[in-house]
């Protein structure tokens, strides 16, 4: 865009067509500089609301492995819920955007 208002301004001698084209050029950069920031802040957002339901999820099957009286059994459990909640959640879709 500023390299077609630089020309226009030359060959036809009028600003008007330099001040269309650098307002344009101008505010498709402004655009893409705020945009950025935005674009990040979005992708946080949905990764956090992501964690908090899988503490929801989490949490519920904790709460089932109350009834297990064995503590080493019930540590056991929890850490195969963690790793099956983890592996589901995290690795797979990481990798799935790795081969893309």
């Amino acid at each position: 865009m500023v390299i077609a208002a630089v020309v226009s301004g030359l060959v036809y001698a009028r600003p008007t067509y330099s001040i269309v084209f650098v307002g344009v050029g101008g505010a498709s950069l402004l655009t893409v500089i705020i945009w950025k920031p935005f674009q990040k802040i979005f992708e946080s957002t949905i990764t956090t609301q992501h964690l908090e339901m899988l503490v929801i999820l989490l949490e519920a099957e904790w709460a089932g492995c109350e009834n297990i009286k064995d503590p080493a059994e019930r540590y056991q459990r929890v850490r195969e819920i963690n790793k099956e909640a983890l592996d589901k959640n995290f690795v797979q879709p990481r990798v799935r955007q790795a081969v893309r």
